[in-house]
C-alpha cells in the first residue's frame, strides 16, 4: 500500500517517503522496483512472503511442516533491494495458513529442500550458533 501511495501521490512523496525507514513486504507483487528507488531512508526490510508453511494432517500424531520458498519472491527480492541505499538489514521470513509470520526455522531433519535439491545442515541463524 506504501509503494502504491508513493507512486501517485506527490505530497506522500515529498513529506512521509523521508520518514519511513521499514518496509515490510507480505506479497511478491509489493515489490515495486519503479517505486523503491522513492524510498532513500529505508534501512529496514522484512520480506514475509519468501516462505510459505503448510501443515499436513494438523492437530495428529502424524502432523508435518512443510515449508516452501515463493518462486515469484525469489526473482523478484535482489533487484527490489539493490535499490535501497541506506539499507542497512534485510529479514526474510513468510507467512504460515493462518497468516502468523514464520521467521528463522530450522527443519526437524537437518536438511532443507529447494526444488528436489537437498542441501544438509541449512537452518535458521539462532539454531547455527
Amino acid at each position: 500500500m506504501i509503494l502504491t501511495c508513493g507512486a501517485v501521490s506527490r505530497s506522500f512523496l515529498h513529506e512521509t517517503m523521508p520518514i519511513i525507514t521499514t518496509l515490510r513486504i507480505d506479497k511478491s507483487a509489493q515489490m515495486n522496483i519503479a517505486v523503491a528507488s522513492r524510498f532513500r531512508d529505508v534501512t529496514d526490510i522484512h520480506i514475509n512472503s519468501l516462505l510459505k508453511e503448510d501443515i499436513l494432517d494438523e492437530g495428529s500424531p502424524d502432523e508435518t511442516r512443510v515449508i516452501d520458498i515463493d518462486a515469484e519472491t525469489k526473482l523478484r527480492f535482489v533487484p527490489f533491494i539493490s535499490r535501497f541505499g541506506a539499507l542497512e538489514r534485510v529479514y526474510f521470513g513468510g507467512k504460515n495458513q493462518r497468516g502468523e509470520n514464520v521467521e528463522g526455522f530450522s527443519s526437524a531433519d537437518a536438511y532443507f529442500f529447494e526444488e528436489g535439491d537437498m542441501y544438509p545442515y541449512e537452518a535458521s541463524w539462532d539454531a547455527m550458533k
